[in-house]
């Protein structure tokens, strides 16, 4: 649409611009253009400059309207518990033993709510602003809930092996990592806040300008206070009964981010705060006080990451064995990928044949409204001619009257572009439409301004060529004619 303003907007200024001043009373009024008058020469130039913008408009709708991948890292099968009965442990090694299974990540998301305290969530500046300003609650940004000096937060065991990677990652040293496998220390997710004096405001994940790192609630080496408390009943004297947990634990590490692990938090949402424990740690939660959907210990999920030429029998047989043992395919994201790409091929490939049309539709504007102020200027050009104006300075002052337009039109246009995509309509609004998003998976998207500037160039050259070769044209005619020598 852009394109077609500035097109309209810039081939309509040159036929104002270079019109005579005074109209004579015996003028002839133009005649009537048609697409047949053009010569050959300058209808095949014409038709190969718009076959080569429409293919370079498929080109970039192919490779940027398509982002999508059928054999994306975060395809999986997604298994959950069936009923109040976690899966058994054993599951995760019998699923990974199968031929076309490349990955299997399984976790315990206990579904209470665990209160944590530490001396430096105590003494947190940010959580006393939060608190105040927010009546006492501290959002979704930071935590699910908040109550001075002590934080609500969730608990998730892993297996020694991911627990160990994503210890390692986190800069736990190997003696350490044996304390955290023993359940004798903790990790924990959270990300980097930043305060912005401006607004004062606090931002997690991402950095304002002119805003400061704010000193963390969680760092490697605090102690960790965590509390639980289940209802359980009435006792014969009708007092109610609480089955209690509570460990003084160290911190181990502090996991900066979550989305390297895009097989765990496939189909989960880890928020900052969230603690992961050993399933020894576990062990000794469970015992304590039990999980609330949980009757029997076992992973809750279970993520399965197939092979590229896996067939629909493995996952067939993947779900038969996860139902024989407490456990329900809750979503096959192999299908959903494979529809989402179905989809957004079809989308973009409309997107990209309107966009073809609109381009075709803009150079043939373009290339008519020139052709129609050459028209208007015909008889103007033969008196100019007559008077012994060369050639060459005729072509050369048209083109210095008709640069400044172009330049100054397509410098608005980009500009305007620009501030479209960068103020007026949140870029990722637009790729939330066109890309897969999973939880803990980050897309960052990056203004193509080099390719914008090759574009604006094309668009220049033909734009100029567009309005100069009818003049070549005319001038060519009048050279076979003996007009001019």
């Amino acid at each position: 649409m852009l394109f077609l303003l500035s097109v309209l907007l810039g081939a309509l200024l040159p036929a104002v611009l270079v019109r005579p001043q005074t109209a004579k009373p015996k003028e002839k009024p133009a005649k009537k253009f048609r697409l047949a008058q053009l010569p050959l020469a300058p209808q095949i130039g014409v038709g190969c400059a718009v076959l080569l913008i429409a293919v370079s408009c498929l080109y970039v709708g192919w490779r940027v309207m398509l982002p999508y991948d059928l054999d994306a890292p975060y395809a999986c099968l997604s298994i959950k518990m069936n009923g109040t009965s976690g899966m058994p442990f054993s599951l995760k090694e019998d699923l990974a033993a199968l031929p076309g299974v490349e990955e299997v990540s399984a976790a315990i998301d206990l579904t209470d709510t665990y209160t944590v305290t530490s001396d430096k969530i105590q003494s947190s500046q940010m959580l006393a602003d939060i608190w105040v300003k927010d009546n006492g609650k501290i959002p979704s940004l930071l935590m699910h809930n908040a109550s001075k000096g002590t934080l609500n937060t969730t608990v998730c065991a892993l297996p020694d092996d991911e627990l160990r990677r994503i210890a390692a990652d986190a800069g736990v040293s190997d003696e350490e990592i044996e304390t955290l496998l023993a359940g004798d220390s903790v990790l924990t997710l959270w990300r980097d806040c930043y305060y912005d004096p401006a607004a004062d405001e606090y931002y997690q994940g991402f950095q304002p300008d002119g805003s400061t790192l704010v000193e963390p609630v969680f760092a490697a080496g605090d102690k960790l206070s965590i509390q639980y408390q289940r209802y359980t009943g009435q006792d014969e004297a009708g007092n109610e009964v609480y089955r209690t947990y509570t460990a003084q634990l160290p911190i181990a590490g502090v996991v900066k981010s979550a989305s390297n692990y895009t097989l765990l938090t496939t189909d989960r949402i880890l928020f900052s705060g969230t603690i992961f424990v050993s399933t020894a740690l576990y062990h000794k939660m469970f015992e304590s006080a039990g999980s609330y959907f949980m009757e029997k210990e076992g992973y809750s999920s279970l993520n399965v990451k197939l092979s590229a030429d896996s067939n629909f029998s493995l996952r067939r047989s993947i779900s038969s064995i996860a139902t024989r043992r407490n456990g329900i395919l809750r979503a096959d994201n192999y299908d959903l990928i494979s529809q989402s790409y179905t989809e957004g091929t079809q989308s973009a490939f409309l997107v990209g044949i309107l966009a073809v049309f609109g381009v075709l539709l803009g150079c043939a504007l373009l290339v008519v409204l020139n052709l129609s102020a050459y028209e208007v200027q015909q008889q103007r050009l033969s008196l100019l001619l007559t008077l012994g104006v060369s050639p060459k300075k005729l072509v050369l002052s048209y083109a210095k009257l008709l640069l400044p337009v172009i330049v100054g039109t397509t410098l608005l246009v980009n500009i305007v572009v620009y501030a479209a995509v960068s103020r007026i309509v949140p870029i990722q609004s637009i790729l939330d439409l066109i890309r897969i998003h999973t939880s803990g998976r980050v897309f960052e998207f990056h203004k193509p301004v080099g390719s914008q500037i090759m574009v604006s160039i094309l668009l220049m050259v033909f734009w100029l060529s567009a309005a100069l070769l009818p003049i070549f044209s005319f001038i060519r005619k009048k050279a076979s004619k003996g007009d001019i020598l």
